[in-house]
């Protein structure tokens, strides 16, 4: 037989691996450097607990930095005042209208303060009165009524119901002066007796000459002779009483006024 010989025979020169008979150890992977900023923990909603000490992780991991706190100075210097009081100003001039514009000017001119206010002018109000005007109210001269019982003798009368033609009665009857125009005149006045008063007719026509033609001076009766007066003879009561007086008047028969004392010389 020949040499011993590999199982790949020498071809070539060829040496096939002859594994040692003592392995070599595993490469040491060279280590990886530290990260200065590691990423946080994912922590899953409703997941383990957490440290009461550590910052609070909103749900869904967002970083806490984008969630804002409501803006409130309790003390504030340099820019931090400036700013503060801009704020002011644009209130005051949103709310008071034209007169903040005074007082954000002051602000935006670089002081810290301002310096001026808007006046405020405050109306007072003082008692008052009201002068009313005096109104004089004429004084009305309302005549007292007159009746048969007030007459007297030689009284000269105007009024109503004098015309011999009306069978209205008399009315409104007025005292005035003999001087000036009238209606009537009192002739003569008669006081009934309480014979008189019983034997009073008022229904006859002749009851007037009855009662006054007696009394009369023969100057009266004589301004009966003619058509231009006439005799007028009334009671206050149409059934007088004792006491009561019969007026004897004269008139014009055509109802007109007059003027004097009758008779005339």
């Amino acid at each position: 037989m020949g040499q011993d010989q590999g199982p790949y025979g020498d071809q070539d020169g060829f040496t096939p691996y002859q594994p040692d008979a003592t392995p070599d150890a595993e490469p040491t992977a060279p280590a990886a450097p530290l990260d200065p900023h590691p990423p946080a923990p994912y922590v899953p909603y409703g997941g383990a607990t957490q440290d009461p000490n550590a910052p609070s992780v909103p749900y869904g991991g967002a970083n806490p930095a984008s969630f804002s706190t409501p803006y409130a100075i309790t003390s504030a210097t340099g820019s931090s005042r400036w700013l503060g009081w801009l704020i002011g100003g644009v209130v005051t001039l949103v709310t008071c209208g034209g007169g903040g514009i005074a007082v954000l000017a002051d602000i935006l001119d670089g002081s810290d303060t301002p310096t001026t206010a808007p006046d405020i002018t405050i109306p007072t109000f003082s008692d008052f009165s009201i002068d009313i005007p005096e109104i004089e109210i004429p004084e009305i001269d309302i005549p007292t009524p007159v009746f048969a019982n007030d007459l007297k003798r030689d009284q000269c009368l105007i009024g109503t119901g004098f015309d011999p033609g009306s069978n209205a009665g008399l009315s409104n009857l007025e005292i005035t002066s003999c001087d000036g125009a009238h209606n009537a005149q009192v002739l003569e006045v008669r006081v009934l007796s309480e014979r008189d008063a019983r034997d009073y007719d008022f229904t006859d026509g002749d009851q007037g000459n009855k009662s006054c033609f007696p009394l009369f001076s023969p100057a009266q009766k004589e301004l009966f002779r003619g058509d231009k007066y006439t005799l007028l003879s009334f009671t206050e009561m149409v059934a007088p009483k004792k006491g009561d007086k019969v007026a004897c008047l004269v008139v014009r028969t055509d109802g007109k006024l007059y003027r004097g004392f009758l008779p005339k010389g």
